[in-house]
């Protein structure tokens, strides 16, 4: 016969299954604690990323903002630079005495536009003001 222990094969095997029962009660606790740990880092993960998704959204927002700024401000500084040619164009009161006596030497509306560069309104007006009338037969 075998070896035989003091109250049995039978107790043996319910200490080893009660040591088996033990360790897995402890495996389970310890994966149970471990999952707690895993759920409360996905959550925190999860509140992060959603954080970071609204800060981007609000990001986006002012960078569509940023771009519609950036276009104003260029279409204003075209607009800038077409003055400005415009005002060079003139070159001052100088330039104003010379589109005068363009006038009165017979210069059409056309030509005060094209040459110093004055408006359709400031070229009729100096036209009107100084250009050379028909005189009136003596009487």
């Amino acid at each position: 016969m075998g070896f035989v222990l003091p109250g049995g094969n039978a107790a043996v095997l319910a200490a080893v299954a009660a040591l088996l029962a033990g360790l897995a009660l402890a495996t389970a606790v310890l994966a149970l604690g471990g999952l707690r740990r895993a759920r409360a880092r996905t959550t925190a993960l999860e509140a992060a990323a959603a954080a970071q998704r609204r800060e981007l959204e609000a990001a986006a927002g002012v960078a569509a903002r940023t771009l519609q700024l950036l276009a104003r401000l260029n279409a204003e500084r075209t607009q800038l630079q077409e003055r400005l040619q415009v005002l060079e164009r003139r070159g001052g009161a100088g330039a104003l005495d010379e589109a005068i006596a363009f006038a009165r030497r017979g210069g059409a509306p056309a030509g005060l536009r094209a040459r110093f560069g004055l408006s359709r309104g400031e070229a009729e007006l100096v036209t009107r003001l100084h250009a050379r009338r028909p005189r009136a037969p003596a009487a």
